[in-house]
């Protein structure tokens, strides 16, 4: 995460409008990866939980 992090702060310093949105939606995506697979991660939890309540 640091090293995107400073990936961005370079592209604020830079004027290129257009790479900007598309480093910015390549973020969004990746962090929408990162919640889908928590998603999956806590769920796979509850499961386990209520199997080990039985």
């Amino acid at each position: 995460m640091i090293f995107l992090d400073q990936r961005q702060s370079t592209l604020f310093q830079t004027k290129n409008f257009t790479g900007y949105c598309k480093t910015a939606n390549s973020m969004i995506f990746l962090i929408q990866r990162q919640s889908d697979y928590f998603k999956q991660r806590t769920s796979q939890a509850t499961v386990k939980l209520k199997l080990g309540d039985k």
